[in-house]
């Protein structure tokens, strides 16, 4: 389990340093003076200087960090800080998609409902969420468990469909049952009894289901299919933005945002399922995280092109104390948030 933990922390870290060197990168396309690029964050175990910039290797594996001059960067042309800024956007939307392409040779797994298969690939249901205090979240049963087959008194039926699979549940309630589970790789058994009362909007074992399937692609064609799905996710996040600030103020509206702890918690769950699971989840959060960098907060890099933005409308720089003040305040503000959601992540988990 530690394994799996420091394993997922890593790859996280590792999306946060690559949108670091993409700033590094067209900062020195653009000759910003770079005082360090960090791997990791300090205290720093190991430094070199080579030219102007300091290539240093940190003890806290939290991603990296570029440190640009503030004069040289207050001082360069528009455009320069401009695509320095966006390169930080961009680059998770490159990572996503380099990563939705690996996994469309490994394979992408897929709802027949989001997109029905076209090769008769084979079919899944799959468990996509549990219901809190259910017979199945109490006998141990995780999402995207795959339900290979359920045993009953008149015998053990291997499940094709969700349809027969709730028939067959629900002729047994108050009957213990045992399911056969695929689990990444592994194949594991539970013993349950579906209830014979339950919640007007849960069922006898307190399931959602969803068919699923595998669907992969041959090496050569994996460029565009990952650019398919680059586009594809990324209209889907983008309509959940929209529909999120469009409902900020209504009661739930927030209810499907997760904080840093959720966000470990779900990267771990899907790391569990197997590799691609765990691919398919960081590109959507690489993606995920493209958009919300660019939304016009001022600790994002959107927020950094909108105080551009509003300096060129107003012919007048802000004064390096005055957007260090504004940036920290967004910043606290920002911090109080992802503590208040952590929380409610935390009391989900627990």
């Amino acid at each position: 389990m530690m394994i799996n933990f420091v394993f997922v922390f890593l790859s996280l870290a590792l999306l946060v340093y690559l949108h670091e060197f993409f700033h590094f990168i067209f900062a020195k396309k653009y000759k910003l003076r770079v005082e360090e690029f960090g791997f990791g964050f300090p205290p720093r175990i190991y430094g070199k200087k080579i030219k102007e910039t300091i290539y240093s290797f940190n003890l806290l594996p939290l991603g990296g960090f570029v440190k640009i001059d503030e004069e040289s960067f207050k001082k360069s042309p528009f455009k320069s800080r401009f695509w320095v800024i966006f390169a930080g956007v961009f680059s998770f939307w490159i990572i996503g998609y380099l990563l939705f392409s690996i996994n469309s040779i490994i394979g992408i797994p897929l709802s027949v409902n989001y997109l029905p298969p076209k090769n008769n690939e084979k079919t899944w249901v799959a468990i996509i969420d549990l219901n809190q205090k259910s017979p199945a979240q109490k006998a141990g049963l995780k999402q995207g468990d795959r339900i290979l087959s359920i045993k009953t008194k008149d015998g053990n039926f291997s499940i094709e469909s969700i349809s027969q699979f709730q028939k067959i549940v629900q002729e047994n309630k108050g009957k213990k049952v045992e399911l056969e589970i695929l689990r990444g790789e592994k194949t594991l058994n539970f013993s349950l009894v579906p209830r014979q009362e339950y919640p007007k909007d849960e069922g006898p074992l307190g399931l959602m289901l969803e068919t699923i399937y595998i669907k992969k692609t041959p090496w050569y064609w994996a460029p565009w299919e990952g650019l398919k799905y680059t586009f594809q996710y990324s209209k889907r996040i983008m309509t959940g933005y929209f529909f999120l600030f469009l409902n900020i103020f209504k009661k739930g509206a927030t209810e499907s945002l997760v904080g840093p702890v959720g966000f470990l918690h779900f990267s771990s769950i899907f790391f569990n399922l197997g590799p691609s699971y765990f691919l398919n989840f960081l590109g959507m959060a690489s993606l995920s995280l493209s958009f919300f960098n660019l939304l016009p907060i001022p600790v994002t890099d959107g927020g950094r092109i909108f105080l551009m933005l509003i300096e060129k409308i107003r012919k007048k720089e802000f004064s390096l104390e005055t957007e260090k003040k504004i940036i920290g305040a967004f910043f606290f503000l920002l911090l109080i948030i992802a503590f208040i959601v952590s929380i409610r992540d935390i009391q989900r988990i627990v």
